[in-house]
């Protein structure tokens, strides 16, 4: 996702501290219910929703770059993923799900180790996808950055 301005980079970087401050989500806006956590690493930011907040079991990542626009201005180009300590959680998962899954096949059922990685593809794709409605209520605080 890509969130254009017409701030430079420097001031992007500052709106972005501001704008993502915790004290923006402490009860007194609209996002009262999407607590966030907000990191910036120099040009790398990081947006996070805390998913006791959010109702979510894995919570979205947002990651993104800062950097300068040809035509004047900058930008923010970024991807979803999700956190590493989810990714560590899923991995587990995964080790004693293919534990599981051998122990089917050494028994001699195929087709129930077949259906058990149809399963666990399916699991894996819930996780790992970001839906709509949760990438538009990032994009709104990013949006409210870039204005």
């Amino acid at each position: 996702m890509v969130f254009k301005s017409d701030h430079d980079v420097n001031t992007l970087k500052e709106r972005w501290d501001d704008k993502t401050a915790f004290k923006n989500f402490a009860g007194g806006d609209d996002y009262l219910d999407n607590v966030f956590i907000s990191r910036r690493y120099g040009s790398i930011v990081c947006l996070k929703s805390k998913p006791l907040s959010a109702h979510n079991l894995f919570g979205a990542v947002y990651w993104g770059i800062i950097h300068c626009k040809k035509d004047g201005g900058s930008k923010i180009t970024g991807f979803f993923g999700i956190s590493l300590t989810d990714l560590i959680i899923t991995a587990a998962f995964y080790l004693l799900y293919g534990t599981i899954t051998r122990t089917v096949l050494e028994r001699g059922d195929e087709s129930g180790a077949y259906w058990m990685i149809v399963i666990a593809a399916a699991i894996l794709f819930f996780i790992l996808f970001t839906s709509p409605k949760t990438k538009r209520k990032y994009a709104e605080v990013i949006n409210r950055v870039v204005k």
